[in-house]
């Protein structure tokens, strides 16, 4: 779970942290809801630092100095890389349902769910009863050594977008989901392929 970490000198590094921090999770994780399986296709980050990046979107909340810890809130989840000090939440904006044939081939996405909300109701509505005791799991799963395995093409480009010169989103484009040619992009915005 090192790769959450931030060196926090300057405002650049910062954002060169989020930038490496969301090609290996976009490119190398899968998220698992028990028997589920999707790719990160839209995340944005939250971060402040005191003094040094102090993103007024930030909840700020305790959880958040946390690093690899989910935070649920009222505007969907978020993956803490908070270090003690600094807090940090990379917000989930959209996620593809993947069909589980296993191979990176155009039928491997069964749907894309977009928005915060509808990521967080997706991934509940894929748990177990609330009246049993069966077991929920909710964890990435690093598939960067079997990338076939994560049944999804690899992300060709990232994306950064920033709001309100602080906000950074990141995204990337793809081969779209049936025979078209070319990548689109899969989050909102604009920016250019880095």
């Amino acid at each position: 779970m090192t790769f959450l970490e931030i060196n926090n000198a300057t405002k650049e590094t910062i954002e060169a942290g989020f930038h490496r921090i969301a090609n290996t999770l976009l490119k190398n994780y899968v998220l698992v809801v028990n028997n589920d399986y999707y790719r990160l296709i839209d995340i944005e980050f939250y971060y402040f630092a005191p003094g040094c990046f102090e993103d007024v979107y930030a909840h700020r909340h305790e959880a958040q100095l946390q690093m690899g810890k989910w935070y649920f809130h009222g505007s969907g989840i978020d993956i803490n890389f908070g270090n003690g000090k600094c807090h940090g939440g990379i917000l989930i904006r959209a996620i593809a349902k993947l069909n589980g044939e296993g191979y990176a081939g155009k039928n491997s996405i069964y749907k894309e769910i977009h928005g915060p909300l509808n990521v967080k109701t997706e991934i509940f509505s894929n748990m177990h009863s609330a009246f049993e005791r069966e077991a929920n799991f909710l964890y990435l799963e690093d598939v960067s050594r079997d990338p076939m395995g994560a049944g999804m093409v690899t992300p060709q480009h990232l994306v950064k977008t920033y709001w309100n010169c602080n906000v950074l989103l990141e995204t990337f484009f793809r081969r779209p989901l049936f025979d078209c040619l070319g990548g689109f992009h899969t989050g909102t915005g604009s920016g250019n392929p880095v």
